[in-house]
């Protein structure tokens, strides 16, 4: 199995980051920052991290059939928000599979603590 493209929505349905990469933006704050982390947490290998060998997600679900990896994703997601980005809540998941490359695109669908993001002074 393979993961095609991650895009992340909120509980609504509007796309808040689709699945084209963006480059990485050391400054980011906001919406702009969370969204960031989620990108990073979602598309990091567990172990990658040097400072930090619990950061990211297994990648194990790459050689699990499709329903076991589609649970093993959504456990993970839930542990791995929870511990490195406390100001978003997973809201949902959908899988969508693609019919020629068996590539699995995931929509993960957040709510945002709005609370807690702090916006820049202007």
């Amino acid at each position: 199995m393979n993961i095609g493209t991650w895009t992340i929505t909120d509980s609504q349905g509007r796309i808040l980051s689709g699945p084209e990469q963006e480059a990485f933006d050391f400054g980011a704050t906001g919406l702009n920052e969370v969204l960031q982390n989620v990108r990073v947490i979602l598309t990091t290998r567990i172990g990658s991290v040097m400072l930090d060998r619990r950061f990211g997600l297994d990648f194990t679900f790459l050689d699990a059939p499709q329903n076991k990896a589609q649970l093993m994703i959504v456990q993970q997601m839930c542990i791995a928000l929870t511990q490195f980005e406390p100001r978003v809540r997973f809201s949902g998941i959908a899988f969508d599979i693609d019919k020629v490359t068996y590539a699995m695109n995931v929509t993960l669908a957040i709510t945002i603590n709005s609370d807690e993001i702090i916006l820049p002074s202007r």
